[in-house]
């Protein structure tokens, strides 16, 4: 199966928290904002992100958003300003930690 684009967005109530998942989440991915990662996985990839993220979540204080974005939508994206800086991460690149 090959890989798709996912958006990752959090609100976490706790510091240290925030900070362990944004770590997390840098290796899966690229930073767009500062609580919004875009990745692009492999299922099995993705899979080990959300166990991952599972671990570091206090579900009765936080969430955490994931968006898989469709072949159509992935290719149509578009940035603006700072984000433009960011959005590197092509169709044929994978990030596995």
């Amino acid at each position: 199966m090959s890989a798709r684009r996912y958006v990752v967005s959090y609100d976490v109530t706790d510091n240290g928290r925030r900070n362990r998942i944004a770590r997390l989440l840098q290796g899966f991915g690229t930073r767009m904002q500062k609580s919004v990662f875009e990745l692009v996985a492999e299922p099995d990839t993705l899979a080990e992100c959300l166990d991952d993220l599972q671990t570091l979540l206090k579900p009765d204080e936080d969430s955490i958003a994931i968006y898989q974005l469709c072949r159509r939508c992935s290719t149509d994206r578009r940035y603006l300003g700072m984000a433009a800086n960011r959005a590197s991460i092509g169709e044929e690149e994978v990030f596995i930690v």
